[in-house]
């Protein structure tokens, strides 16, 4: 652990998951996935890079390049990898270009870091992993390529690696967005959070969670959910600005200001679905706390507390009325012409016979 600490101070600060990860800051995520190499000597085996042992080390038994390969069980997000190599005692042994691959399988993987040079390195080689957005990259297999030895040599030695994950505050960094949608239950809250770190977007209906994706390739698409019981929606997340591409597209990250939001509720926008409800939905306060009675013109149904009220319906002059009660009041609600086939129907809420006045179901 020393020998870690003193290479941070050779690198000048460089370096900043290094010292995090002496400072036990960074997990090392490698523990529970399958490790893999292109060759080794026998007496030399995979089992020495990950026995927390600096005198013991991985021999490669073939020609360049040689590969070590990280295959997790799920998708991780990976800040960065630590290399031990120790040029004094390994000599033409020790590694002095690398190469970083990522994806979900051998056969999709790409560059994430490109002949990364080393210089008789002595402890930890951190080698910072980042996405095309500067945030951690979220991948299934990592491949470490040595390329090239000092002094030539042919076979390459490492003493221990470490796969680091990001410290528990990296998904603290999210956007959240807010609808208020008028629905016959009652006013609804949609709040969105959306960590632009991990991918994670979780969809509340007021305090319900109605959808969760903890794990996303892409920052950006389309999720989809339910509204109550009679609407459906969708939540749409792309950029606003271009971006294409095998890599963005596999391990696609972004800021928050590049992200835009759209919710479309029976495949209609935000705006064009609150002026419908405004044609079919009536709204009364009876009880001055803002609780509001609900009534759909369309179904003849009444809400309060997003609970349907039991209702009953007779013939007056002029029209309908429905009758109910809530909290021990008597409520009738008047269906009345207004006498212009421009205003159309009228309707009139009271309770225990005094009149009570609409109000905007918003």
């Amino acid at each position: 652990m020393n020998e870690s600490i003193d290479m941070f101070d050779l690198l000048g600060g460089g370096s900043m998951i290094l010292k995090q990860y002496t400072q036990g800051k960074l997990p090392d995520i490698g523990h529970d996935a399958i490790w893999s190499v292109s060759s080794c000597k026998r007496e030399f085996p995979i089992s020495n890079l990950r026995d927390n042992n600096v005198d013991t080390y991985w021999q490669s038994d073939g020609n360049q390049p040689h590969t070590i390969t990280c295959q997790f069980r799920s998708r991780q997000q990976v800040v960065g990898i630590l290399l031990y190599a120790d040029s004094k005692s390994d000599e033409s042994y020790t590694p002095s270009h690398i190469t970083i691959k990522a994806g979900s399988d051998f056969n999709d993987l790409v560059n994430v870091v490109t002949d990364f040079k080393t210089n008789e390195p002595k402890g930890w080689i951190p080698i910072n992993i980042k996405n095309s957005f500067g945030n951690p990259l979220r991948t299934w297999m990592l491949q470490i390529v040595i390329t090239q030895n000092h002094q030539s040599g042919r076979d390459s030695h490492l003493r221990m690696i470490a796969v680091l994950g990001p410290s528990e505050t990296e998904d603290s960094k999210m956007n959240e967005k807010e609808w208020r949608i008028p629905l016959v239950s009652g006013e609804t809250k949609i709040r969105l959070e959306h960590s632009f770190t991990s991918g994670r977007r979780t969809v509340f209906l007021e305090d319900k969670i109605v959808f969760e994706d903890k794990w996303r390739m892409a920052f950006t698409g389309v999720d989809q959910f339910k509204l109550g019981k009679n609407h459906s929606a969708k939540m749409i997340i792309s950029t606003n600005k271009l971006k294409a591409g095998f890599f963005e597209s596999l391990f696609g990250g972004s800021n928050s200001s590049d992200l835009e939001y759209k919710l479309l509720i029976d495949g209609m926008s935000e705006k064009d679905f609150i002026r419908k409800q405004e044609k079919i939905l009536r709204a009364w306060e009876p009880f001055h706390k803002k609780q509001k009675v609900f009534l759909d013109t369309t179904k003849l149904e009444v809400w309060f507390k997003g609970h349907e009220v039991e209702s009953t319906q007779n013939f007056i002059e002029d029209g309908t009325e429905m009758t109910f009660c809530i909290d021990g009041k008597a409520f009738s609600v008047r269906n009345l012409s207004s006498g212009s086939k421009h205003e159309g129907l009228v309707y009139e809420m009271y309770m225990d016979g005094e009149p009570i006045p609409q109000v905007a179901i918003l």
